[in-house]
């Protein structure tokens, strides 16, 4: 899928995406804890709401907002709208 963003904009994260803040923002986070996003809030424009994931100590006690420029990496957990399915053969219906 190509990516139509002008070059350096930062990727927004989407409700459900799995991802990796940049270490020492304001949220207090190593550059290794896995987030999730879990809503979105009205300002500033863009900004989610991320938690830890439920295996992490913490998943019960604490919750950011973050936006796009705290992102390091996103691991998007929707399957792509664009992929083309396997051909079917006489192995698979």
């Amino acid at each position: 899928m190509l990516d139509d963003r002008p070059a350096g904009e930062p990727i927004a994260p989407q409700l459900g995406a799995l991802a990796l803040l940049h270490p020492g923002g304001h949220h207090g986070l190593d550059a290794h804890t896995m987030v999730m996003v879990v809503d979105t809030v009205d300002t500033p424009e863009g900004a989610v709401v991320v938690w830890h994931l439920p295996d992490h100590p913490d998943y019960w006690d604490w919750a950011a907002t973050i936006t796009a420029a705290d992102v390091a990496s996103i691991i998007s957990t929707d399957p792509d709208p664009y992929a083309v399915p396997p051909p079917h053969t006489e192995d698979t219906p």
